[in-house]
């Protein structure tokens, strides 16, 4: 199951119409690094998710730095999307701008949403929340921003006019609460009907006073009828039920009962169904198609992910081995050639991502040739 492989981290942007973002990491000794997005089935159904599938394997503009989708599945009514984390972990989402002033990030967000939209692959401006603003200051554009049904699924925007209420009101609430709390005081106390006597009256108008001798209408007349006398209660009966004599078989339906046997259905075990290979064989296929498209494009982190996924469905592929191989193989080349244009930094990374894929993988072959770089 996709949740069991990641555990998930601090979240950070949920919304109820706009799905949540969280840190995750993998579950296996590796500890990858990932983003997992998460979209309720009631703001995407499966047959949008199939859709969405297949919105985000489009090409994205030269210059615009963002986080691809790694692998995407539907579990447990929610579409599952993994994103690659940046490479300085600890990334927030770009702040809303009812939150505070407009900053660079904002009109840099703001010219890649007017670019996705020149170049027609998105047909509304984007987000706040679609953009992931790394440590060291890069801003990153999340690789489901590339679905136009994904875009659907915004913030409602929060009235201004409703965050603020007006002074009058607030002091009008203030003086209700100081009047009840008085009276309240006021019967504990026992001094309620001072607290009554000391209220001003409400001014009525002209009105016309009754004498107290007058009679008057109404419900007052009825003080002086006598009080109905209410009859004894009478003794109530309860009904008793009694109890029917149990019927006793005869002798005769005994020895009829005694030999006749029921009988007795007879249950055969169901075999199991047995998961074959070919049950696996569309999501190895799958696997192996997203491995080969990672390391054609140079996204190796990507392509290890793709690789492992495909060593937990089947451990002894042949192809997963040589996909394997190949990857360490492209990356030693790589640090190779960088070490020879003294660019370390990018050299060290290179050989620590093949030093992983050796570790998880068991390429034994590679381990020396893979020594002899890191001593270099």
């Amino acid at each position: 199951m996709m949740k069991g492989h990641y555990l998930l981290g601090e979240c950070l942007f949920a919304a109820p119409d706009a799905g949540a973002l969280y840190r995750a990491r993998d579950s296996t000794q590796l500890q990858a690094e990932v983003l997992l997005q998460v979209f309720p089935a009631r703001l995407l159904d499966y047959p949008a998710f199939r859709a969405v599938q297949a919105e985000l394997g489009r090409p994205v503009p030269v210059g615009i730095r963002y986080l691809p989708v790694l692998d995407s599945c539907w579990e447990a009514q929610e579409a599952l999307f993994v994103l690659q984390a940046p490479a300085s972990w600890g990334g927030k989402v770009l702040p809303d701008l009812q939150q505070g002033p407009p900053t660079s990030l904002h009109a840099q967000a703001a010219v890649t949403s007017r670019t996705l939209q020149q170049q027609g692959i998105i047909r509304q401006p984007l987000a706040e929340h679609w953009f992931l603003v790394a440590p060291d200051g890069e801003l990153y554009l999340l690789g489901t921003a590339l679905s136009t049904r994904l875009l659907a699924c915004q913030p409602l925007p929060v009235s201004p006019v409703g965050r603020q209420r007006p002074a009058w009101r607030s002091w009008m609430t203030y003086f209700a609460i100081l009047t009840s709390a008085s009276a309240v005081f006021a019967a504990g106390a026992g001094l309620y009907p001072f607290w009554r006597a000391s209220r001003p009256l409400p001014d009525r108008g002209p009105g016309w006073a009754l004498p107290v001798d007058t009679p008057q209408p109404g419900s007052l007349i009825q003080q002086d009828r006598p009080l109905p006398v209410s009859a004894p209660d009478k003794a109530l009966t309860t009904a008793v039920v009694k109890r029917l004599p149990e019927a006793v078989p005869k002798p005769a339906e005994l020895a009829e009962a005694a030999g006749m046997v029921l009988p007795v259905p007879a249950f055969a075990p169901r075999p199991a169904a047995e998961a074959g290979p070919e049950a696996d064989a569309p999501a190895v296929s799958r696997l192996l198609e997203r491995a080969r498209s990672a390391m054609a494009q140079e996204r190796f982190q990507s392509a290890l992910y793709h690789i492992r996924e495909l060593k937990q469905r089947d451990a002894g592929h042949p192809e997963g081995v040589r996909l394997g191989e190949q990857l360490v193989a492209t990356l030693q080349q790589q640090a190779r050639v960088h070490l020879e244009h003294a660019e370390r930094a990018q050299a060290r990374l290179k050989l620590r991502l093949a030093r992983q894929a050796i570790i998880e993988f068991r390429l034994d072959s590679l381990l020396a040739q893979q020594q002899r770089l890191e001593q270099e």
